[in-house]
């Protein structure tokens, strides 16, 4: 590899870490206000990796990501000096920037038009000058992202308050003037037993960014080279202990040995004091068996303490050994685990704009976000988790209007909860809409000639309901850009049991829908059931 391709490579990947940080904080500063202490933090922050990105991308000749990462730190500029205030607008048009700087490292075409409208639109906001149409959907409404408090409870009044009219939080959400509209409560962290804690906040009551750490990048690939290896001694531990139970077979021979000589010792004391007064008479083979037969006492109790001692260090050994072992195993999976956090910033971008093209006002909450999860295991739940929110804002969630028509919140919540149980992760993504209705789910499964009426009525709701997960069957009446082809449901089910877990579905019409998908927290290790056939012994994962 070249030089310039090598340092290319480098770029790419500080690329992607610059864009995480600034979509992330984008996120937290939608929810602050100019007053807030940390809006100006964030900024800050946003400016500087700007700047950096803008001086790595010059470093590597990639002039296109060097114009927009340079506009993008004259319009944070301006926003910190408060000549412009961060609207819906703006935070669309640094979006959709980052969004082109991912086009660009991820080796994907930039339409022109779109291309020219970002850029158009970046120099707008520098100058002042009021932007022009949305530059990827005209149809798309403008949306606001509001922070509830999680200490207020009328933003978390039951959802089916009978009078809308008299609830608070209805009365604060027509203070944005019915707009469509992501509800962002803070987050709680839960730490790796499950147990909940209260997240650090700022004046501005926004979620602290964890300080960051000294890291060093290394691939997954290295990281598995070492989990085999250290597999390598956990086998050397093995042989250990088999040649400590060699050395415990000999102990117990040496032992049988010992009784038997203590059977016939009396017998050899009496046969040395005759043999003493007889010495006269005595032949030399008695007397030189004798004095072998004495010479092997001392021997056999030498051997009796050596053998003891080696017993005990191969003990010692063993143990010693094996704790390292699994202490070694513990650490290299532990090397491999990243919080769910890391993962919940692609979330609420995606949720923000889904929110904004249907037109729909949508609260997302996330608990457990501090539960680690190996990062293969992490990176493969992106897709199904994905899924399983849109089709909850689709399909789940109604309108602001079908929601107060109901006695319900305008605003819907969908919920994504991390918990770990022993050795597997419980992800459970919940939302208050109008569930699955059992009997329509039916009408589908015998229209697509997957069972017969007959057949169909013999299942339970709860069966029929698990039939969304089948490729090709959905219930909605139309075929849109986001969903109605009946696959999503589907890729989620193939991609949990490819890791080797499970999905279960609860859901209740007018209430909502829920979700469980439990997964290994780490495919690294298995739990097996050891099994005995004959000479042989099989290993089958429990």
């Amino acid at each position: 590899m070249s030089d310039s391709q090598e340092l290319l490579n480098i770029f790419y990947v500080e690329v992607g870490e610059y864009l995480e940080a600034l979509n992330n904080a984008l996120l937290q500063v939608e929810m602050l206000t100019p007053e807030d202490a940390a809006y100006k933090a964030h900024l800050r922050e946003m400016n500087r990796i700007a700047h950096s990105m803008k001086g790595a991308a010059r470093a590597v000749g990639i002039n296109l990501i060097e114009t927009i990462a340079h506009l993008m730190e004259e319009v944070f500029s301006v926003i910190q000096q408060g000549t412009t205030a961060l609207s819906p607008e703006i935070a669309d048009t640094l979006y959709d920037s980052l969004d082109l700087i991912q086009n660009i490292v991820s080796g994907d075409e930039n339409p022109a038009d779109a291309l020219q409208a970002v850029l158009s639109n970046l120099n707008s906001i520098i100058n002042g000058v009021p932007l022009a149409a949305d530059v990827t959907s005209d149809s798309r409404q403008m949306a606001v992202v509001h922070l509830v408090d999680e200490d207020d409870e009328a933003a978390f009044a039951p959802l089916n308050e009978p009078n809308p009219d008299n609830n608070p939080s209805s009365r604060a959400l027509d203070s944005l003037q019915n707009q469509p509209t992501l509800v962002v409560p803070k987050h709680r962290l839960a730490t790796a037993t499950g147990q909940f804690s209260a997240v650090p906040v700022s004046d501005g009551g926004t979620m602290m960014l964890r300080p960051a750490e000294d890291t060093v990048r290394v691939p997954v690939t290295k990281l598995d080279q070492l989990m085999a290896e250290a597999t390598e001694l956990f086998v050397a531990r093995m042989h250990g202990e088999e040649q400590g139970r060699a050395v415990g077979d000999m102990r117990k021979l040496h032992n049988r040995w010992q009784r038997e000589w203590r059977g016939v010792r009396a017998a050899y004391i009496r046969l040395v004091r005759r043999t003493q007064n007889e010495q006269k008479t005595a032949n030399n083979e008695l007397l030189t068996m004798l004095r072998f037969l004495e010479t092997n006492q001392r021997y056999l109790q030498d051997m009796s303490r050596r053998l003891s001692a080696l017993s005990q260090s191969m003990v010692s050994y063993n143990t010693h050994l094996s704790t390292l072992t699994d202490q070694l195993q513990d650490n290299i999976s532990a090397m491999r685990m990243m919080p769910f956090e890391s993962i919940i910033g692609g979330f609420q971008r995606m949720m923000r704009d889904l929110a904004r093209d249907l037109g729909k006002q949508v609260q997302l909450d996330v608990n457990g976000a501090g539960v680690e999860i190996d990062k293969t295991v992490l990176e493969a739940l992106k897709d199904p988790l994905m899924h399983l929110l849109r089709n909850a804002v689709d399909h789940g969630l109604e309108t602001a209007e079908q929601r107060m028509y109901l006695g319900k919140s305008p605003v819907g919540r969908v919920e994504i909860s991390v918990e770990q149980r022993g050795s597997e992760i419980a992800l459970r993504v919940t939302d208050d809409g109008r569930g699955i209705d059992a009997e329509r789910v039916r009408q589908v499964i015998v229209r697509n000639g997957l069972l017969s009426e007959g057949e169909v009525a013999l299942l339970s709701d709860d069966d029929v309901r698990m039939y969304i997960f089948h490729s090709g069957l959905t219930t909605s009446e139309q075929v849109t850009a986001l969903s109605g082809r009946g696959l999503g449901m589907d890729i989620v089910r193939d991609r949990v049991e490819s890791l080797r877990g499970r999905i279960s579905l609860q859901s209740i019409v007018g209430q909502g829908t829920a979700i469980t998908i439990n997964v290994p927290v780490s495919l690294t290790r298995l739990r097996c059931v050891l099994v005995r056939l004959g000479e042989q012994v099989f290993a089958l994962p429990s």
